[in-house]
């Protein structure tokens, strides 16, 4: 009996997939839910975890979009155009991430291990460098024994009011003739 794991971040507490015409369809815990074709599934058998791909199926499920179908024609098209985000951007990411499940300001949001693809980051410890570093900015809050909870896997964080000034601050551009607005980070 082989071991069920995710065929894009590897995580081995998942749900067996349920298999459909264009492919089997998983829904993980740190990527959320995506449908992969058999192909674009053997292709990923012999590469490493892409936390970029992780990333971008997250995205779909944090924007309630539809999970993405990824053939091995989107495979190859989107590994090659992914952004290679700065750390600052990868803050920013999680802000606007702490931002969308904020209820009202000074809720507090749990964070845990499994959502470091809500910055982008390759890891969990690279996502506790960026709330550690958000907190030293001044952008959210972490009590004492949240931070003791941040080792084990989990935290309970709010933005603090120079956080959502940050996020108030962030220019937003739009284009005059076609009317659309976009975040500029």
């Amino acid at each position: 009996m082989t071991d069920l794991k995710c065929p894009i971040c590897s995580n081995t507490s998942i749900k067996p997939p349920t298999i459909e015409v264009a492919g089997k369809k998983y829904d993980c815990g740190i990527c959320g839910a995506f449908l992969i074709a058999v192909p674009a599934e053997e292709t990923l058998k012999n590469k490493s975890c892409d936390y970029k791909l992780s990333a971008w199926i997250r995205e779909h499920h944090e924007f309630k979009r539809e999970p993405p179908k990824i053939t091995t024609y989107i495979l190859e098209d989107v590994l090659k155009n992914f952004p290679d985000h700065k750390v600052s951007e990868k803050q920013t990411l999680l802000m606007r991430a702490i931002e969308r499940r904020t209820d009202y300001p000074g809720a507090e949001v749990r964070i845990n291990d499994q959502d470091y693809p809500l910055a982008w980051a390759k890891n969990y410890e690279e996502l506790k460098f960026i709330i550690r570093s958000l907190k030293e900015r001044g952008f959210i809050y972490i009590n004492d024994a949240n931070e003791d909870r941040l080792n084990i896997g989990f935290v309970q964080t709010k933005i603090l009011p120079n956080g959502w000034d940050y996020l108030d601050k962030l220019t937003i551009t739009c284009l005059h003739k076609s009317g659309i607005c976009c975040y500029v980070i």
